[in-house]
């Protein structure tokens, strides 16, 4: 029997979708219904196919905050799958009617600018997890084949002016260290490209507190005891030991690295579901093909064995009429 799983979330009241555990061995871990104990099939197939990508907290967080958009969604019977469109108003709609906040579109740019009110149940941070939640949501189903358009979170002509303003850095030639650039790279990787664009967002900027002498020394005994500590992984040590030895001003380069490995090794994840995907395609498609051959086999050996048994029977009667003709001839005989 599965088993219902209550939740207790800031928005509860808004919700429509229950969660159900399913039993070990099913392929589905877990199922959402909707009200009318529908199955929310894409709910239940993003958290299927999101199990094979990051770990099992970054799942669950994305799936508090897709719960109260798709239960949105439900209430407005606007179809997840919809084109970018039609989904873009749903979102501004969700944005300003569940979580409170203001909204400013920009009228030069396909872009909507979002603030938070009083009446936002959420902080600041946890709306820009939603907003990755929105966008991992329509990312791993687009992945998965079941979503054709671009990517509503996304905005086609911010990711145009990133691409195009990329290309025309490269095309100069002008490295870092000389100071003609025009922008440090991480200024590049941060130029925004999303649709929801929360504007008191602002890139890293150093604490004047942690210059201070004591606190940097301060700090330092820390890094010391953490890397001497039998129980940290070394790939922390590892950055530890940077940290230590370039300073805090590398930090955001280490933290590009960081976010940058994540992204490959999420990709090879990808690329590995996919090819394992791909391989038990073929796979139950020659079995299909093997059952299919194997059930005409064996409907040919029935017919077979049934016009064997027709032969047999029609022989059996040949034999009993032969017996039946020679009794007859030998009571002729002896009469």
């Amino acid at each position: 029997m599965p088993t219902v799983i209550s939740q207790e979330r800031p928005f509860s009241r808004f919700l429509h979708i229950q969660r159900i555990r399913c039993q070990p061995g099913d392929l589905y871990e877990v199922i959402f219904l909707d009200h009318q104990d529908r199955i929310v099939v894409p709910l239940t197939e993003w958290y299927y196919q999101r199990q094979a990508y990051g770990s099992r907290g970054t799942r669950e967080t994305y799936l508090t905050c897709l719960l109260p958009y798709l239960s949105f969604l439900i209430e407005q019977e606007c179809p997840w799958n919809a084109p970018p469109e039609r989904l873009r108003p749903a979102l501004i709609a969700f944005y300003r009617d569940r979580l409170g906040c203001q909204l400013h579109p920009r009228k030069d740019q396909e872009c909507v600018d979002i603030a938070l009110t009083r009446e936002t149940p959420v902080c600041a941070s946890t709306l820009r997890v939603m907003r990755a939640a929105l966008r991992d949501f329509y990312c791993v189903l687009k992945d998965a084949g079941m979503y054709a358009f671009a990517n509503p979170l996304s905005s086609e002509t911010l990711i145009a002016l990133k691409r195009e303003q990329m290309q025309t850095l490269a095309n100069r030639g002008a490295p870092d260290h000389a100071g003609i650039r025009g922008e440090t790279r991480e200024q590049s990787r941060r130029r925004p490209t999303a649709f929801l664009h929360h504007s008191e967002a602002q890139g890293w900027k150093p604490e004047l507190r942690k210059e201070l002498a004591d606190v940097r020394e301060g700090m330092h005994r820390v890094l010391d005891a953490l890397i001497d500590s039998q129980t940290l992984p070394l790939r922390e040590k590892a950055v530890l030991e940077l940290l230590r030895n370039t300073g805090a001003s590398k930090r955001p380069r280490l933290v590009e690295l960081l976010h940058e490995a994540r992204a490959e090794r999420d990709e090879a994840k990808r690329q590995l579901k996919a090819e394992r995907s791909e391989n038990k395609q073929r796979t139950q498609a020659a079995r299909a093909d093997l059952e299919q051959r194997y059930h005409k086999l064996l409907q040919e050996h029935m017919t077979c064995g049934i016009t064997i048994a027709k032969l047999e029977a029609q022989v059996a009667e040949y034999l009993a009429f032969l017996e039946r003709f020679r009794s007859a001839l030998q009571r002729e005989e002896h009469s």
